[in-house]
């Protein structure tokens, strides 16, 4: 929906305006209005403006000057002026400032209505070019990642390629003599998991890959590669001009550089670990190689990190210059906390969520790991348990509900505290627990649904005299526009604006019961500026007019 601001500091023509076009059904525009362009020019600067249709000449500041400032505030705008004056000059400064079309006041309304529908087609237009343009880039870069993808695999599977891999590295300009070398880096993602499939472990790759740039130091040049559905390939080389690992002669400290990112690689696997439950075997070449040498070296790193050998997460330094191979880690313990911590908040989020469903089930699987590890290690089982318990104390806390509501709920939280004898009856009490925060969510998130939308049926009413637009409904009650016109219509299941014409519609039967007060003056009082167009709006409302409708109240009684 487009947002139409209408100038004009006669009200007569900027009310007959937006009755206009608020009777359009198409195309479907939120109408504001503004009886100066300093008005306008305060609401352009709280509310996004699409299209303005405007008077040329107004007391103080003119539409043209005006334009200046709302275009300022939004770009993109499109502007239609209106005007009684003909003069060659003013036509030839609005069509400088890129405005879409000058109307003559003594137009008939369709003239008007045509051009507001030609902006909006042209917004529909570049609208859909611009996603167009944005879909197109994407799949350039999807492409381009593609091929290099592509040409990174063949170069180390051995095949000739047209180019050197170092065209891949924006080096501004090198040094004679500078150390063009290369470090390998491989990482593999350890599917403990045989329920992994492939789109999860490409999605893991690109997480790990993600994490590995943030913490990539600016020192350092590095191009990377899936290289299948497990495996990463990063190819590294040394910043030309850096001393922190070089020397004047453009020689590299390569072993300092290799030591430097094994801690990389470390906080990569602890993060990748920690926060995703994912883990990673990664290994790096001994020596920097010319680009010749790396192929053969790839073959050397991938043992390494088979998950045939490999069962914990790993570093691994290889190559003809180190002996053996270096491991760092250490063995996972018996119970994986990783996995545990990854569902506790799971089941934070679906208890937010007052999904009851998936809350009973995650309390489940929890509660039988939390027994396996009771079982093998009291002290840490102990510990996992009031964790998992803290969870429920929390939500509970974060809830918004009555004291009446929340004391029964504590009360038996408290009698959950101790760890369970009885594993099956405490598993149906944690679960009964779990469905009921959910419902105590749900109750509260209708209820604060309600109260938005009482607010908003309260600013209607209590402006129901005024022309109302979705802006001045949502800056009264703190929404985004377009955000407030989805959120009604998901609540109630109708439009504001069924609402408003609802609300008016209700106002009128009641006003018309006064057989005293003319028809005219109620038209005034609900904001409509003349009877022909309440009139109009009455019979599409109810099939018949004003006063029709009340000389049926007069022969009914």
């Amino acid at each position: 929906m487009y947002r139409l601001l209408i100038v004009d500091d006669e009200p007569i023509i900027l009310e007959g305006l937006v009755q206009l076009f608020e009777q359009l059904d198409e195309p479907k525009l939120d109408v504001c209005q503004a009886y100066s362009p300093g008005e306008a020019i305060e609401l352009a600067k709280r509310t996004k403006i699409d299209i303005v249709l405007s008077d040329i000449r107004m007391p103080g500041k003119t539409g043209l000057q005006m334009i200046d400032d709302i275009v300022f505030y939004w770009p993109d705008c499109r502007i239609i002026f209106l005007t009684g004056y003909s003069e060659f000059d003013y036509i030839y400064t609005a069509f400088q400032k890129n405005v879409e079309s000058f109307i003559l006041k003594t137009e008939e309304d369709s003239v008007v209505v045509t051009a507001v529908k030609s902006v909006v087609g042209k917004l529909d237009f570049e609208l859909n070019q611009r996603m167009l343009a944005e879909q197109a880039e994407l799949r350039n870069r999807e492409m381009n990642e593609l091929l290099k993808a592509e040409t990174i695999r063949a170069y180390l599977a051995g095949e000739r390629i047209s180019h050197s891999i170092h065209d891949w590295f924006s080096v501004s300009q090198e040094r004679e003599g500078e150390d063009r070398s290369i470090l390998l880096l491989v990482g593999r993602v350890i599917d403990s998991s045989s329920e992994m499939g492939y789109a999860a472990k490409l999605k893991a790759l690109t997480i790990v890959r993600g994490l590995f740039d943030d913490l990539f130091p600016h020192w350092l040049l590095a191009e990377s590669a899936v290289y299948d559905a497990s495996t990463l390939v990063w190819l590294v080389r040394y910043y030309p001009g850096d001393d922190r690992f070089g020397s004047a002669d453009g020689t590299v400290d390569w072993p300092g550089v290799a030591a430097y990112l094994r801690g990389v690689l470390e906080a990569v696997q602890n993060g990748c670990r920690d926060t995703l439950g994912l883990h990673v075997s990664f290994a790096i070449s001994g020596p920097a190689l010319h680009e010749e040498g790396i192929p053969d070296l790839f073959r050397q790193a991938q043992p390494f990190i088979s998950p045939s050998l490999t069962r914990e997460p790993s570093l691994v330094v290889i190559g003809a210059n180190w002996e053996g191979a270096e491991w760092l880690g250490g063995k996972l313990v018996s119970f994986d906390l990783q996995p545990f911590k990854l569902q506790v908040k799971q089941l934070e989020q679906a208890l937010i969520e007052a999904d009851e469903a998936r809350s009973a089930d995650l309390c489940r699987e929890l509660l039988t790991r939390l027994k396996e590890q009771l079982h093998a290690s009291p002290w840490t089982g102990t510990e996992l348990y009031y964790e998992f318990a803290l969870l429920y104390f929390a939500r509970l806390g974060d809830v918004e509900g009555e004291d009446a509501r929340r004391v029964p709920l504590r009360l038996q939280l408290l009698t959950l505290l101790s760890v369970p004898k009885d594993w099956s009856k405490a598993e149906e009490d944690w679960v009964r627990l779990s469905i009921e925060l959910c419902a105590l969510q749900q109750s509260r998130a209708y209820d604060r649904e309600q109260k938005i939308v009482e607010r908003v049926h309260r600013f209607v009413d209590d402006n129901i005299g005024r022309h109302l637009s979705l802006a001045q409904i949502a800056e009264a009650v703190y929404f985004n526009p377009s955000y407030l016109s989805r959120y009604y219509k998901r609540v109630t299941g109708r439009n504001l604006f069924d609402y408003i014409n609802g609300s008016k519609a209700d106002a009128a039967c009641a006003l018309l019961e006064d057989h005293q007060m003319k028809i005219q003056d109620i038209a005034m009082k609900l904001g409509f500026e003349s009877a022909s167009y309440f009139t109009t709006f009455f019979r599409k409302m109810f099939g018949r007019s004003p006063q029709e409708y009340r000389e049926e109240l007069q022969n009914r009684k």
